[in-house]
């Protein structure tokens, strides 16, 4: 996972696209970023965790921490 994000952070940034109405992502990096995603999540969350709602709101701050230093640019598909 550390050398993921350590790899991630050298090269250049990505680009994806993001639907402001539904938050779908899109572009040719996506399976990229979904797979840093679940990195990600199974690195920082445990598995007895059943659901989203019983993660601990200092977990999900990491987890977002960790997302906005993902070197990517995000496009919005409106503009």
């Amino acid at each position: 996972m550390k050398s993921l994000a350590r790899k991630r952070m050298k090269g250049p940034k990505i680009s994806l696209y993001v639907d402001p109405t539904t938050g779908i992502v899109s572009g040719p990096n996506k399976a990229q970023f979904s797979s840093y995603l679940g990195t990600l999540a199974r690195d920082k969350i445990s598995i007895l965790v059943p659901s989203w709602k019983e993660v601990p709101q200092t977990t999900k701050n990491m987890i977002w921490q960790d997302i906005l230093v993902f070197p990517l640019y995000l496009h919005n598909l409106t503009k």
